[in-house]
């Protein structure tokens, strides 16, 4: 199989290609740089409400916490609950 021979670059179009990868790669650079202030927005925008849904759910679950509290004081619904014996009415005798 033949080996394929490239032409040498003269110092011109070596310059050319050099220029035209720099460019290439100042665009790309400055593409990725607009993506990542982008990305810093949406994160800024997303903090304060991580930071509220965050407190949310702690108080969700310190009500939770109350509610269970609150019922271990009730009697059981399945126990039979005391029913209060009539009033007997007291006649003179």
């Amino acid at each position: 199989m033949p080996v394929e021979r490239f032409e040498p670059l003269t110092p011109e179009e070596f310059d050319q290609r050099l220029e035209a990868s720099n460019e290439r790669l100042r665009l790309e650079l400055i593409e990725a740089e607009e993506r990542l202030r982008k990305r810093k927005i949406i994160v800024a925008r997303k903090e304060p409400m991580l930071r509220y849904l965050d407190q949310t759910l702690a108080d969700i679950e310190r009500e939770e916490n109350e509610i269970a509290a609150l019922e271990k004081e009730l009697p059981s619904p399945h126990r039979p609950a005391r029913r209060p014996q009539p009033l007997t009415s007291v006649r003179p005798s």
